[in-house]
């Protein structure tokens, strides 16, 4: 185990060995009584006299264990990080043949526990495998010819293996923990363990989810590509057969449902197969690009203009109710690029992203509308409402570009209805290329309308916000699914036996840590059924 150490205060211009030693002093603790230590996380803060300081978490792991709990106990500022417990299945005596489709986080740590514990899982997904995947991504992003089978959404390891990934706070699941080292067991680096919110790179990622594939293998489990689950057989309430590539079909006892939410053709074949599923509430968004200058000067004001100080990447989060609408920013990426989110030739959309530590000088952030499945049109109680309305989106964003290029203009242009970049503050970070647009081309009214007074709000808020040379893109579409399965408390889904449902496509969690905590607990719901 270990402790987090919170709200420590130090001035700004102070070296990491001096955070861990106020936080240490604060609880009357020496550097002996220690085996490891680092800042978990550290924020900007101005005091009441306008000094910028920080305010940091220290994570501390402590040579006696039992201190820590102690310590835990006597102060409030002290977290007890949740101790890892041991993660197994039992031996399978049914030698069932279990199908995991898709090879994500959550289907490769469904697979890898299984495999690990004598199930001889057979993961099947229709992209292939990362060296392959990742020559034919780098052929897309130079020449906009994108494969539909094997892109930055399909394949091994999943929709964010192309982008350096921010992991979620560890403390609150010990399963997490577990992920975290079977991580750094195939190349993660060691500090996530002891950092809040700690990132690892994309080619970091790709060795990961390569040891996996490679451990499932060594296991007895089988990793295949290329093959795309496109239907499911049932009989008298239960799974009997996957149907592969629209033809071949196999035996299946057990299924593990593990796709991502990109994969939206799959929704309306498991659909027709009896799988229950609604809408959800959703969002849609567009993405902006400041000038990281511009947005630092914002946040840090005079500061920054202090020849000593480095500062990180300016951050903001950004709220505003529109006609009983959320208006919000998120995913705020200082350093940031825009990137294609698209799976298909006859859609587009957009996500940002950060790659390879090399930051660009855009500060990136979407911006985002709240939407309810009673805002989708049509039978609202149809299950794929939300998969028809987010379509349309993308459908009309390519129509606008006629080509795998994004919809642009800048905040003015918006805002004044045209589609203008002629003075756009600096070029799209879009690797694509982006053609000038009209954005009511592309969005409903309502979701225009909110967009438009949210801006306006923003820039009362931030003075960022007030140029009206920032870019535009659009759609930020992908961000959660705008429906999900319905599932039971083990995982399985609602009236078909042996089928479990887990990660993205569920349509409950976010993220490669949550999505990897819900594979296992797929495969451990497998191992009871």
């Amino acid at each position: 185990m270990a402790i987090i150490i919170s709200n420590v205060e130090t001035e700004w211009f102070i070296e990491e060995n001096e955070i861990i030693d106020a936080a240490l002093d604060r609880c009357a603790l020496r550097w002996s009584d220690s085996l490891d230590s680092s800042v978990y996380n550290t924020e900007m803060h101005h005091d009441k006299d306008g000094k910028l300081k920080r305010i940091s978490s220290v994570y501390v792991n402590l040579s006696n264990p039992d201190y820590e709990q102690t310590m835990a106990d006597k102060f409030d500022f002290i977290t007890l990080v949740m101790e890892e417990i041991p993660v197994t299945l039992p031996h399978n005596r049914k030698k069932a043949k279990i199908y995991v489709a898709g090879f994500g986080p959550a289907g490769m740590f469904a697979a890898l526990l299984l495999a690990e514990c004598g199930y001889n899982p057979i993961v099947i997904d229709r992209g292939m495998d990362i060296d392959t995947r990742t020559s034919q991504v780098n052929d897309f992003l130079s020449s906009g010819l994108l494969s539909e089978k094997n892109n930055m959404k399909f394949g091994e390891g999943g929709g964010r293996v192309f982008q350096d990934t921010r992991l979620l706070s560890r403390i609150g699941d010990p399963f997490i923990y577990y992920i975290l080292r079977r991580m750094i067991q195939y190349g993660a680096p060691r500090s996530i363990l002891s950092e809040a919110q700690p990132k690892i790179s994309s080619e970091a990622m790709k060795k990961i989810v390569k040891g996996i594939r490679y451990s499932i293998i060594d296991n007895g489990g089988e990793v295949r590509f290329g093959q795309q689950l496109t239907g499911i057989k049932v009989e008298e309430g239960k799974i009997r057969s996957v149907i592969i590539n629209g033809k071949q079909e196999e035996k299946c006892d057990r299924l593990v449902l593990a796709f991502g939410q990109n994969a939206t053709d799959m929704y309306r074949s498991l659909l027709t197969c009896g799988v229950v599923m609604s809408p959800r509430p959703y969002f849609i968004g567009i993405r902006v690009e400041h000038l990281r200058q511009d947005v630092d000067a914002a946040v840090y004001g005079d500061i920054i203009r202090s020849q000593k100080v480095k500062l990180p990447p300016a951050g903001y989060n950004l709220h505003s109710k529109i006609d009983g609408r959320d208006v919000f920013t998120y995913r705020v990426m200082g350093g940031g690029e825009v990137m294609p989110a698209h799976s298909n030739n006859d859609t587009i959309a957009v996500e940002g992203v950060l790659r390879n530590d090399v930051l660009s000088g855009i500060t990136t952030s979407a911006i985002c509308v709240s939407v309810d499945p009673s805002d989708f049109g049509g039978n609202s109680s149809d299950p794929l409402s939300g998969i028809n309305f987010q379509r349309k989106i993308e459908e009309l964003a390519r129509s606008a570009t006629r080509s795998n290029k994004a919809p642009a203009t800048t905040v003015r242009g918006f805002l004044e209805g045209t589609a203008n970049l002629s003075d756009a503050a600096a070029s799209s970070t879009y690797p694509i290329g982006v053609i000038p647009s009209n954005f009511v081309d592309i969005f409903p009214p309502f979701v225009i309308t909110a967009f438009k007074k949210g801006l306006v709000d923003f820039s009362k808020k931030m003075k960022a916000f007030n140029n009206g040379k920032a870019m535009l893109t659009a759609p930020e579409s992908r961000i959660i699914p705008p429906v999900k399965i319905d599932r039971n408390p083990d995982y399985s889904i609602k009236d078909i036996e042996n089928i479990f449902v887990c990660g993205e496509c569920a349509g409950y969690s976010e993220g490669v840590l949550n999505a990897a905590v819900e594979g296992i607990k797929a495969a451990q719901g497998v191992a009871k059924s």
